[in-house]
Parts: C-alpha cells; structure tokens; sequence
C-alpha cells in the first residue's frame, strides 16, 4: 500500500506542468540514486533534454523547483574543472 501511494504522488499530476515538474524530480533522483556512489549534480543540458521542452517552458520548470525548494543549481570544485548542475534538495 505505501509504494501504491508513493507511485501515485510521483506520477499524478494535477495539470501538465506539475507533470514536468514531476518528471524532473524523477529523472533528478534517477540520476542521483543511479550513479558510481558519488552524489555529483546532474549537468543542465542532461536535465534539459529528458524534459525535452522548449528554453522558455524549461526555465519556466527549473525556477518553480528552485521556488519550491525542491532542486537547486549547485556548482562544486572538481580536479581541473568545476561541475555545475542540477541537485535535490
């Protein structure tokens, strides 16, 4: 019964862009969960095509979840470059 309801709150959407939103989350927390054990930020441009959406609609969603305090954009020192992306809060 609890994963019947937790795959309805991640699914359900109440319109289309809670369903983006929905669907960043998601792929956020593939990206997170999915890696070599390391929690690096997933790159903007990963992000930006799975949603597959135009820049105005994109941006439209990154700054609600950014508002929501669900995801930020973090930026973290690497060897000879920094990486820069998406992470859940």
């Amino acid at each position: 019964t609890r994963r019947q309801l937790h795959l309805a709150a991640s699914y359900v959407a109440v319109s289309d862009f809670d369903a983006l939103c929905k669907k960043a989350i998601r792929f956020l927390k593939r990206c997170r969960d999915g890696g070599d054990g390391k929690d690096y930020p997933t790159p903007d441009w990963k992000l930006r095509r799975h949603l597959g959406q135009t820049p105005t609609i994109y941006d439209s969603v990154t700054e609600a979840l950014a508002k929501q305090e669900q995801a930020r954009f973090v930026t973290e020192p690497g060897r000879t470059k920094p990486r820069s992306g998406w992470a859940l809060r």
